[in-house]
């Protein structure tokens, strides 16, 4: 969570997906380091490997540009890829409001899903109407931002290449288990 200050109240741009946008990804995709990961850690059962170090300029560059995007009003959601990474964050954002997305990141299996985990930082996933795509296009070219449409929103199934397939009612079930095992079941 953020605390923070918006210049006015239409500034403010929530994580969850909504039918018929397309899906983007901010920053460097993600390599598959894994190390310091909640991923790695819960895997292994304690924090272990190297932590990805960050650039500082490059996580300046994201920020502004999102405040940008978001005082153009032409963001429909923005999320980090922080705990847990993209598969995370996507989860997030499709149980945020209940609609689905498919997305294409180019993984097919073994090291390659370590992307999906992946926390390496300066990273955000956006989700706006297509029309917008030149300006966010062109904004995030003008920051010096990697930019990519890595897919679209809509059903109710949370979709990643071929390696995830799940209902976004699933998630929430799950989503809402995830405690359980540690304080009991509700």
């Amino acid at each position: 969570m953020a605390l923070g200050q918006l210049r006015e109240v239409e500034d403010r741009v929530t994580l969850g997906f909504h039918a018929g946008m397309q899906v983007a990804l901010l920053g460097a995709p993600a390599r598959g380091a894994l190390g310091a990961s909640e991923w790695l850690t819960s895997k292994v059962g304690e924090v272990t490997g190297e932590p990805v170090g960050i650039d500082l300029a490059a996580e300046a560059r994201l920020q502004k540009l999102l405040i940008e995007l978001a005082r153009k009003r032409v963001l429909g959601s923005a999320h980090d890829v922080s705990d847990g990474g993209i598969g995370v964050c996507l989860a997030e954002s499709c149980l945020a409001t209940g609609v689905g997305c498919t997305i294409e990141l180019g993984l097919s299996s073994g090291r390659e899903l370590a992307k999906l985990f992946s926390e390496e930082p300066s990273r955000a996933v956006i989700a706006y109407a297509p029309q917008h795509e030149p300006s966010v296009r062109a904004a995030a070219q003008a920051a010096d931002v990697p930019f990519a449409v890595i897919g679209t929103t809509g059903g109710d199934r949370l979709r990643i290449d071929r390696v995830v397939d799940l209902g976004v009612v699933e998630l929430a079930n799950a989503h809402r288990r995830a405690l359980e095992c540690i304080v009991g079941p509700e």
